[in-house]
């Protein structure tokens, strides 16, 4: 069973940004100081995908997409991870970013893990 986000989150942490060949920016997910894995799915709690993994429109690239059908508490686990994420930025925008952004924008610029369609919603 994954952890309670709530439970997780004090120890949770992004690193310094870093700037790849492309020019784009990431920085580590760390728990206490190590990376942070996540691992969904379970014998008891099989995990499912409605697509299978695909990359954007046509393009050719190694670079995939999956979408997971989830519910319970890796559910939670992830709209308690998006939260989080808004918040630490917010609150550290100047180191991550060089300018500071305000919690209405950073909810505004964040793209969540989470995304639901109603047609594929299952009570």
């Amino acid at each position: 069973m994954i952890a309670t986000f709530a439970k997780l989150a004090p120890s949770l942490a992004l690193g310094d940004p870093a700037i790849n060949a492309r020019g784009a920016k990431s920085c580590a997910f760390t728990a206490s100081g190590t990376k942070h894995v996540i691992n969904i799915g379970s014998k008891e709690e099989p995990l499912s995908t409605p697509f299978g993994a695909s990359s954007y429109g046509e393009e050719q690239t190694d670079r995939k997409t999956v979408d997971f059908r989830l519910s319970g508490a890796y559910l939670e686990y992830f709209r308690g991870l998006d939260e989080w994420c808004i918040q630490y930025v917010a609150d550290n925008s100047e180191r991550l970013f060089s300018k500071k952004y305000s919690l209405e924008q950073c909810r505004d610029n964040y793209k969540p893990c989470i995304r639901q369609q109603r047609s594929l919603i299952h009570n």
